[in-house]
């Protein structure tokens, strides 16, 4: 533990071994057990510590993990993270979002790890994913994504946003935005034009890993 904080305090620089070890320890978001118990837990304590308290109208507060536009700007003041995040980097862009690129395992495998969480103590909790285009091309394509929308109902997940457009296209609109003004994405809980976005926002969404329906 003392190695770790003293590797956490110089933001992980001179710790390449210890910070590679990080990066590849389980994450949540790839149907592993341990880390989405984890993840639950985590969610479990502002839901616990909810329960002490009634507003003047009686009900109990619910914590609310979508981030909107917070994941950014926590980012920016949250120090290095034993997750392999560097200090000022953003955040996860969702309540069930996994980590930028660390949801490896496929599309299904993010829904198997955010059916573990408890959507009835908590509000809006906002699952983010980029899925290629290519894969839902065609007859055979709309079929595969109708799957996995209705295994994203069957699962009881709350809310799933996406987004359809494939990492080259995000590039070539940072590259020349004037080309690309029309296009829209889903950020965290709200739209905007891509090229009016900040290049730290711009590189988020492109840092979410791009998800091949099969």
């Amino acid at each position: 533990m003392t190695q770790l904080l003293e590797a956490l305090d110089n933001n992980w620089e001179g710790c390449d071994e210890m910070w590679h070890d990080f990066l590849d320890a389980p994450k949540f978001g790839n149907d592993d057990i341990y880390a989405d118990m984890e993840m639950k837990a985590a969610l479990d304590i502002p839901i616990k510590e909810g329960l002490n308290f009634t507003d003047k109208w009686g009900a109990r507060p619910r914590p609310l993990p979508q981030a909107l536009t917070t994941f950014r700007q926590l980012g920016g003041i949250t120090p290095a993270m034993p997750n392999g995040r560097k200090s000022g980097e953003p955040l996860a862009d969702g309540g069930s979002s996994p980590f930028y690129g660390c949801d490896t395992h496929g599309p299904t495998a993010v829904l198997k790890s955010c059916s573990r969480l408890d959507y009835t103590s908590s509000r809006a909790c906002l699952l983010n994913q980029r899925i290629s285009p290519a894969t839902v091309e065609g007859d055979k394509g709309k079929h595969v994504f109708l799957s996995y929308m209705k295994a994203w109902h069957d699962l009881g997940i709350e809310h799933i946003q996406i987004n359809m457009v494939d990492g080259d296209v995000l590039k070539a609109a940072q590259a020349e935005p004037d080309k690309y003004t029309d296009l829209i994405v889903r950020v965290a809980g709200y739209s905007a034009y891509f090229v009016e976005l900040d290049p730290e926002t711009q590189n988020s969404i492109i840092a979410r890993t791009e998800q091949q329906l099969v």
